[in-house]
C-alpha cells in the first residue's frame, strides 16, 4: 500500500513535442486587423502597444525562440538529455530567456489560452 501511494505521486511531465510558435507569433505581428487581446483580470498584461514591426523584421529572434522551445522540449522528453542539460548548464538560462520573451509578447497583447476564458 505504501509503495502504491508513492508511485501515484510521481507524475511524468509531458509537454508537446513540437509546436510552431514562430508561425503563430509571426501571423500575429503581420496581421494588422488583430491588434491586441487584453483581459482586465490578468495582472501580467500591461497596456503596451502592439509592436509596429513585421515578422520579417525580427525573423532571427522568432527562430531563436522556436529553437529555445525545441531544446527545452528535448531536455524534458528525452532521458539522455537531462544529463547533457545539467552538464552544459544552459537549460536554466534558456528557460529564463524563453519565459522572458513570451512574457513580452503577452504584455503586448498576444492572445493566450487565458484570454479564451
Amino acid at each position: 500500500l505504501q509503495l502504491l501511494s508513492i508511485m501515484v505521486l510521481i507524475l511524468p511531465l509531458k509537454p508537446a513535442v513540437r509546436f510552431d510558435l514562430t508561425k503563430a507569433l509571426g501571423d500575429w505581428l503581420d496581421n494588422e486587423d488583430q491588434q491586441v487581446s487584453f483581459q482586465p483580470t490578468n495582472p501580467l498584461q500591461m497596456v503596451l502597444p502592439k509592436p509596429d514591426f513585421r515578422s520579417m523584421d525580427c525573423h532571427e529572434d522568432l527562430v531563436r525562440l522556436a529553437s529555445l522551445r525545441n531544446c527545452l522540449s528535448d531536455v524534458l522528453l528525452k532521458p539522455e538529455s537531462h544529463a547533457a542539460a545539467l552538464e552544459e548548464g544552459s537549460a536554466l538560462e534558456d528557460a529564463m530567456e524563453y519565459h522572458a520573451a513570451l512574457l513580452q509578447f503577452e504584455r503586448r497583447g498576444f492572445p493566450t489560452l487565458d484570454d479564451d476564458s
